[in-house]
């Protein structure tokens, strides 16, 4: 191919018209294009420069705006907290997040802007480095308690150490955020725009006496960003420094008249007016928690006669018939900068007050525990008081292991002087009188209570606590009027429920009451302390007593049932077992295995997420490896055809690199496509070296030094137009198979398979099937699907087996054995469910000593159920391990014998007859060894045999020390409830 055009000159070669035609060039020439050539600047990205290019002085001043837009959030945000500490943090975070946005707009620098977010971490983390320390003061629990426990809607705030790395960490991100928004889109006023959410949401939340002021200063600054945003978008080829500090002289002036405006303003009533509302976190219930850690929490030295007091439960919602906790107002505390007298404090005193040390050692959150009647409070830091529940908590951090305090408490009043009380009741503590209507029962019980406050209040307590049984632990549940009289009747209930009636029946009474709660009955150390856990966690009474104030009322249940809890429970030798054992039924239950669709999705997407990552990377990155097999390919091509291929598959190389990038151009030839894309020397020169060479004058004349010329070419302009695009578009094109698929030029080596699959002809398939084949097949798949459907746990229908006849001798050493009718019944009830597997039942207890010391149930399988099925003994037996581990036995001639121990009980298990389960019930006071002998003996009178007495009576009359009873008290919640035989079953067995 020829052409008339002359080929465009070189800078360097304008001297030298030899130099024009690349194929003559010279040894020298060769010499100066291997010199190192000087770095060209990178081109900037297109979405952050505007047609031409964003001056340095435009980028400065919109970083600058974006920091003082952000100032104004800071200032506000730091409004909300208590003291000046917040705003002064929140500051650091602005010049963190503006100054690095700043020097990478200055020099150019994206990676100043990836290092904000850690700089943020770092100088938070060091901010706070000084309020960490070990036990419960970590940096990710200080973190955590500032952004979970602070009431954002009731400020001011605390300044807990977790916000210092929060409010730095938001307003580095913001400020940064609001710089990259504004450069990257070329627009401003983003820079101001960014901030002003949250300065909106902060000032929402103000406190009413600086809200006027803090709202000015943030519009301020605010004012002061709109003016340097505009005078970024006056910048060109020059800079006017006077105009524009004339131009934010003005604005600060108008800030200021708008600031001032607003205060005046503010003034004006009919325009502001006095707004006494505030937020208040309204009542609720109290919430269940998991069961803590055995830690020590607190340590006590000194005198103590009365509960810690944490909180108190003092709101009776009759529509929810519950009790609530009191509603949550930061404005009700009282700071008090230790040591500090307590405000409002009783003043009636009965002698000398005692002094009573508290040290933290485990404990966590803010509350520290005080007690009843405290007057005046020693230490070395600050601490919240709230007057109507009198408690403590830190205002600023969670408590740490080693604080300690010191209460000053007066002696508790006798209960001569409670009788003798009879001062009146304020008016602000008659709001915990509020009760719903009481029942006839308790209208009969208060008809015949004495007069005065005090003995009024013990005689309705008594009527409670004379039939009432403690059982479980005690968990915050509902307590309605019908319930307390019910209790009153007679019943068991969880300590909750005992001292939730007794504050009911004292508000029936005439005196105002509420729950307390805390820790009460801890372990005296050697030192003569006291230690206290959550073992130790109490409810109590507490009832106000003019002049005496709140006063903790102890009391203690006549009876409380025995657990089956393996949890720490703490023993009260006041209390005594009940008679009845606290026997579980068990019932087997089948419970179908129906998994939710999305449990299944969530099982395998799970386990095949590995796969499809992998599967994924790799089918996004093997366009880079065909790739570079492709360039070797070419190499190798280009040395067998000579200059010529090698040029040819340089420029190749470049065209297929503006394939992948998506530029267009895609069928111009290279001289074309020099008018398409800007200007450029060494494009052109590359143009024409590669028209001359394969189509030209110079075809069959090219030489290794024109390869080598094409070669620096095509990979200095490809470099030069890859910075060029953004990095997300080079991102893409290293991964596009664009040029794989439709190469430059298809006559030189290119490495792409595509896979082509028949189409299957699936219409002719279908009509060579036959009408009885299809019915066939699809018979074949029912079948196979019915026979893999089978229930879960079923087995194989068998023969009936008669119920056991043989169940116990009237006299089992020395234990008298008596059928239990009511717990007959509930097998009968239970057995209605078609989900229950055994279809009849049969209860005896052993008695002894006034108490029932042993139960046996005997329950038999619904017919399609049978202990030759591993599955059902297996689902059975993991029913009972409930706190503890079911071990096996030695087995007894043809019987597997199971044994655990669960709380204050052994049981034993095993199957009489394939048909069939007996379950072994025995206090823990009798010894596991006679417990043993007592189930096997029984085992062998079921099959027929004779219990030997004197064997199993020896047994017996050698008892390990007796273990005290276990009970759970009205001040205690750390036992698990049990049922009585009477009780509905509760265990689940999945055979």
């Amino acid at each position: 191919m020829t052409t008339t055009l002359d080929a465009p000159l070189r800078d360097a070669a304008s001297s030298n018209p030899a130099s024009s035609n690349p194929a003559s060039l010279m040894p020298g020439d060769l010499a100066e294009l291997d010199k190192p050539q000087p770095d060209l600047p990178d081109a900037p990205d297109n979405d952050a420069i505007d047609e031409d290019e964003l001056s340095p002085v435009t980028a400065s001043l919109v970083a600058v705006s974006g920091a003082l837009s952000a100032l104004g959030a800071a200032w506000m945000v730091g409004g909300m907290f208590r003291g000046p500490e917040a705003r002064i943090v929140a500051i650091v975070g602005v010049v963190l997040g503006g100054g690095l946005s700043f020097a990478a707009t200055r020099w150019r620098a994206s990676l100043l802007q990836y290092l904000v977010l850690p700089a943020a971490l770092l100088t938070g983390a060091g901010l706070m480095a000084g309020s960490s320390g070990a036990g419960t003061s970590s940096l990710p629990a200080l973190v955590k308690d500032a952004a979970t426990t602070s009431q954002v809607l009731q400020p001011p705030i605390d300044f807990a150490p977790g916000w210092r790395l929060i409010l730095v960490v938001v307003l580095a991100l913001v400020t940064a955020a609001a710089s990259a928004l504004a450069l990257s889109l070329r627009r401003t006023r983003l820079a101001v725009a960014v901030p002003v959410p949250l300065t909106v949401a902060a000032a929402l939340v103000q406190p009413n006496g600086s809200a006027i002021a803090t709202s000015a200063v943030s519009v301020g600054f605010v004012v002061m960003a709109l003016a340097t945003s505009y005078a970024a978008d006056g910048v060109g080829d020059s800079f006017d420094v006077g105009f524009e500090v004339r131009r934010l002289g003005r604005s600060a002036v108008a800030g200021v008249l708008l600031v001032a405006a607003l205060i005046l303003a503010s003034k004006a009533s009919f325009l502001f007016p006095d707004d006494t509302s505030h937020h208040v976190v309204p009542p609720r219930k109290p919430p269940i928690s998991p069961p803590p850690k055995d830690v020590p929490l607190y340590t006590v030295r000194g005198p103590l006669t009365s509960p810690l007091r944490v909180g108190v439960i003092d709101v009776y919602d009759a529509k929810q018939q519950a009790w609530l906790l009191p509603p949550v107002d930061n404005q009700r505390l009282q700071r008090l900068d230790l040591p500090a007298a307590v405000p409002d404090a009783p003043t009636a005193t009965t002698g000398t007050p005692s002094h009573v040390t508290i040290t933290i050692d485990q404990a966590t959150g803010h509350i520290l525990p005080a007690l009843a009647g405290t007057t005046a409070i020693g230490g070395d830091t600050s601490v919240d008081y709230d007057p109507r529940t009198q408690t403590l908590a830190l205002p600023s951090r969670p408590v740490f292991t080693g604080l300690s305090y010191t209460l000053t408490v007066p002696p508790s009043p006798t209960g001569a002087q409670l009788s003798a009380a009879s001062g009146r009741v304020p008016d602000a503590e008659k709001q915990f009188l509020d009760a719903p209507p009481a029942p006839p029962a308790v209208q009969d019980v208060l008809a015949k209570a004495p007069n005065g406050t005090f003995a009024r209040l013990q005689y309705v307590r008594a009527a409670l606590y004379k039939h009432f049984t403690a059982v479980g632990e005690g968990k915050p549940t509902d307590v309605s009027a019908a319930r307390v009289a019910q209790l009153l009747k007679g019943g068991t209930g969880n300590p909750y429920e005992l001292t939730a009636s007794e504050a009911l029946l004292a508000r029936w009474a005439g005196i105002p009451a509420r729950m307390g709660y805390g820790y009460y009955n801890g372990q005296k150390q050697k030192d003569g302390s006291v230690q206290f856990r959550p073992m130790n966690a109490a409810t109590y009474l507490e009832v106000y007593v003019a002049p005496y104030g709140w006063l903790p009322i102890i009391g203690t249940p006549p009876h409380a049932q025995e657990s089956l809890s393996n949890n720490q429970q703490r023993t009260n030798t006041q209390i005594k077992a009940s008679p009845d054992l606290g026997l579980q039924l068990l019932l087997p239950v089948r419970v179908p295995d129906v998994i939710p669709f999305y449990a299944y999705v969530r099982y395998y997407a799970l386990r095949a997420l590995p796969i499809v990552a992998g599967a994924g990377l790799l089918l996004l990155l093997y366009p880079v490896a065909l790739k570079r097999v492709r360039r070797r390919r070419r190499a190798a091509w280009a040395v067998a055809n000579g200059p010529a291929g090698a040029v040819a598959v340089a420029y190749c190389e470049l065209r297929d690199r503006l394939l992948d990038l998506a530029l267009p151009g895609r069928g111009a030839t290279p001289l074309e496509l020099v008018e398409l894309v800007e200007e450029d020397e060494e494009h052109a020169e590359l143009a024409w070296l590669v028209t001359r060479g394969l189509w030209g004058d110079l075809r069959g004349k090219l030489t290794d030094v024109d390869a080598k010329f094409a070669r620096q070419l095509a990979e200095s302009v490809g470099t030069r137009i890859s910075k060029a695009q953004p990095e997300t578009a080079r991102l893409l094109a290293a991964v596009a198979r664009a040029s794989l698929r439709q190469p430059y030029s298809r006559e030189l080596p290119n490495v792409w398979l595509q896979l082509r699959l028949p189409r299957p002809r699936l219409r002719g398939a279908l009509r060579r099937v036959r009408p009885a084949h299809a019915m066939s097949l699809l018979a074949l798949l029912a079948i196979l699907f019915t026979a893999g459907c089978s229930g879960p746990g079923t087995a194989k229908a068998e023969a009936p087996v008669p119920f056991p006849t043989r169940i116990a001798p009237p006299v089992v050493a020395g234990l008298t054995v008596h059928d239990e009718p009511k717990a007959d019944r509930a097998y009968t009830t239970g057995a209605k469910d078609r989900n229950v597997i055994v279809g009849r039942g049969k209860v005896v207890s052993f008695s002894g000593d006034g108490l029932i010391q042993a139960a046996l149930q005997i329950g038999q399988f619904k017919p399609g159920y049978s202990t030759t099925d591993p599955q059902v003994v297996k689902a059975i037996t993991a029913s009972l391990a409930t706190d503890a581990t079911v071990q096996p036995l030695r087995r007894e001639g043809a019987h597997e014998l199971f044994g655990s121990t669960q709380g204050s009980q052994r049981i034993y298990l095993w199957f009489p007859t394939t048909q069939s389960m007996a379950l072994l019930v025995v206090r823990a006071q009798i010894t596991a060894g006679a417990a043993e002998a007592l189930a096997r003996a029984l085992i062998d009178y079921g099959d027929g045999g004779t219990i030997q007495e004197a064997a199993l009576k020896a047994a017996f009359d050698n008892p390990a020390p007796e273990l005290a009873p276990t009970p759970t008290t009205s001040v205690t919640s750390s036992a698990t409830p049990t049922l009585r035989p009477s009780a509905a079953p509760t265990p689940k067995a999945t055979p």
